[in-house]
């Protein structure tokens, strides 16, 4: 398992993401790093490293994940779009409400709950321009050059806008680190109630399906759409 990166790990398991996030590992960015060069990189005992993933591995029991390098690009964002979008894009408003109910009643005693509830307010107005983006232009454009009806160049264009989709992603996830860090690791002080607590829980849900979702776009869909493109390029040159 030493041997093996982030990336492969989190397909093969999606229930190990938490854990990871937890232990402060970034499987987006550093994904094609193996687990030992991060044990190294963090000055965990690669082993103690392991085993952790192990029992995690053992209170989620169900069976492995979907190989999505094995599926289409456009059944990849098919599952993108409908277990991720689709839900995030529902969600945010409740999330919102909740987010200002919970400052509301606890703010004057947990100020931070104010500075969280303003990065979440510029967290929402980002992404819901994000998605429609995406799924309006650069998901559509993988889908026609996976059927073949563009010939999509590997040229500074479309790298560009996987670059723009990139960087958004480590903006938003930038977001979650600093919420994760007022929180303190979305503790729930004992002066506080429920309200409190659902937010804290709505928080680290949202976080854990956030590197999901972008794990599958950039460790996953992007290489593959970069690749795809460079081949094209390749037989289009040839002839």
């Amino acid at each position: 398992m030493l041997n093996r990166t982030l990336s492969s790990l989190v397909t093969e398991r999606n229930s190990r993401a938490e854990l990871l996030i937890d232990l402060g590992i970034d499987f987006i960015k550093d994904g094609n790093l193996t687990l030992l060069e991060v044990a190294e990189q963090l000055q965990i005992e690669p082993n103690e490293l392991v085993e952790k993933i192990a029992k995690q591995d053992v209170i989620h029991t169900s069976p492995k994940d979907t190989d999505w390098n094995k599926v289409t690009l456009r059944e990849l964002i098919r599952h993108i779009v409908t277990k991720y979008h689709v839900p995030l894009r529902k969600a945010l408003p409740e999330l919102t409400e909740l987010a200002q109910n919970a400052s509301k009643i606890y703010g004057d005693d947990h100020p931070e709950l104010i500075e969280v509830e303003k990065i979440f307010g510029a967290f929402r107005f980002t992404v819901e321009a994000h998605l429609l983006s995406e799924e309006k232009i650069l998901f559509k454009t993988i889908e026609h050059i996976e059927s073949g009806n563009v010939n999509w160049r590997s040229d500074r264009s479309s790298n560009d806008e996987i670059k723009i989709r990139i960087r958004e992603h480590d903006n938003s996830l930038d977001d979650f680190k600093m919420i994760r860090k007022i929180t303190n690791n979305y503790q729930v002080p004992e002066n506080t109630g429920e309200t409190y607590r659902k937010w804290m829980e709505a928080l680290k849900e949202l976080e854990t399906n956030l590197y999901l979702h972008m794990h599958l776009e950039n460790n996953i869909l992007f290489p593959r759409a970069s690749q795809l493109a460079i081949e094209q390029a390749k037989s289009a040159s040839a002839h």
